[in-house]
């Protein structure tokens, strides 16, 4: 009796089966959209600053506020490398944090299955494969 590989698939890419996970690092997640969107918005500055350098020292041929908009640069540009590092730290970690749950919630329910049903399943072929 050979049985058909079958392609399970999961509406919505799993993302509903996650969610019960998620749930525990929720704060997290609204903490790194926040810090994603508003990392955009420091993004979404840096034309600003190449259109007045051009607009006023370039045109203008001025540098009498050089120093302050050097500043000003690197300052945006900081908070722009801090933001960013502070959001892959934290999606990271989360990511860890929500693998080792799911890990650990497939092994505890591996070990309330009964032994009938690793006699009827060919469960070793299964470990075998995630090993190659």
């Amino acid at each position: 009796m050979q049985e058909e590989n079958k392609n399970i698939s999961l509406p919505y890419f799993g993302i509903p089966k996650i969610l019960p996970f998620a749930k525990k690092y929720k704060y997290r997640i609204i903490a790194m959209i926040l810090m994603g969107l508003f990392s955009s918005l420091v993004d979404s500055c840096y034309p600003l600053f190449n259109q007045y350098a051009l607009n006023h020292y370039v045109g203008e041929n001025t540098l009498d506020t050089l120093g302050l908009f050097i500043a000003l640069y690197i300052g945006i540009l900081i908070v722009q490398v801090s933001l960013n590092f502070i959001s892959v730290f934290w999606v990271s970690k989360t990511e860890l944090d929500l693998n080792r749950d799911l890990r650990n919630t497939s092994f505890n329910h591996l070990q309330e299955l009964s032994f009938a049903y690793f006699n009827q399943k060919q469960c070793w072929l299964y470990s075998c494969k995630s090993y190659e």
